[in-house]
């Protein structure tokens, strides 16, 4: 349902303003999937290098995405006051749904398009975690293997800190 537009000529630039925010937040979601991917790949090789360098590329992208995420809600407030909306309180959906024919069309894609790649970003993080997961278990289990048995330590994993105590160990360190 199109709403009657108080100022015409200001919502398509508003719409295309709100456009080309939602093209570069695609942008974003296809460059860190791809992050992930080669991070992934970093654990993988054990390629600390250019792990280091793309962590910091990674944290760089966060600073730059809090940035484009701001924009975003500015962009979508401002379409939101031009149909008469309250700012802040519609959902991208409904702002669509409100736009003439032709914006509203060509903004369903791109948020489509957005919607699919979080899917595939979620994905991609969730086998990067579970890879880190899998890596910190083995290096444990290498561990408790070499190791000849000591007094107990401090380790500390997403349940918290908790002791552990190698048993008989493979590797004699005094030696």
């Amino acid at each position: 349902m199109t709403l009657p537009v108080a100022h015409p000529g200001a919502l398509a630039g508003r719409v295309e303003e709100l456009r080309a925010v939602l093209e570069e937040q695609s942008a974003a979601l296809d460059r860190r999937a791809g992050q992930l991917a080669e991070l992934s790949q970093c654990i993988l090789s054990c390629n600390n290098e250019r792990m280091e360098s793309l962590l910091a590329r990674m944290e760089e992208a966060q600073t730059l995405q809090a940035a484009a995420d701001a924009r975003l809600d500015s962009a979508r407030r401002r379409v939101a006051e031009c149909l008469g909306r309250p700012p802040g309180q519609v959902r991208l959906a409904e702002l669509i749904a409100q736009l003439p024919a032709a914006s509203a069309e060509e903004l369903s894609r791109l948020r489509s398009r957005i919607l699919q790649q979080v899917q595939r970003l979620r994905r991609q993080h969730l086998q990067t975690a579970v890879l880190l997961s899998e890596s910190a278990r083995i290096n444990r289990l290498l561990l408790q293997c070499l190791m000849p048995q000591r007094p107990a330590v401090t380790l500390y994993d997403r349940g918290g800190p908790r002791r552990w105590r190698a048993g008989q160990g493979l590797l004699d360190e005094a030696r």
